[in-house]
């Protein structure tokens, strides 16, 4: 294997990890609001709404995002419309 390989693996295993991360602190978030199905959230400045995904996924709760960028809300309704997570997007 050459080092150029090594590096690329070792560079994806940090990525897979931090992605990892994210995702736990995400649940987290969730559970420290006690969120749970039926309840409902809003998210404001959720961008292309990855963490409001990751909580309403995660705790079943309906998760609302608001952006004021238009890519990204275009983003996050693409996401939405193929039912990543009851989200809506406002």
């Amino acid at each position: 294997m050459t080092a150029f390989g090594s590096t690329c693996r070792a560079t994806l295993t940090l990525h897979w990890a931090a992605q990892d991360s994210i995702k736990r602190y995400e649940v987290n978030i969730a559970k420290a609001i006690d969120l749970a199905p039926g309840m409902r959230a809003i998210d404001c400045g959720c961008g292309v709404g990855g963490p409001m995904r990751a909580i309403a996924k995660a705790s079943g709760a309906h998760v609302t995002g608001i952006t004021i960028n238009e890519y990204q809300a275009r983003v996050c309704a693409f996401c939405v419309s193929h039912g990543f997570a009851d989200c809506a997007l406002r």
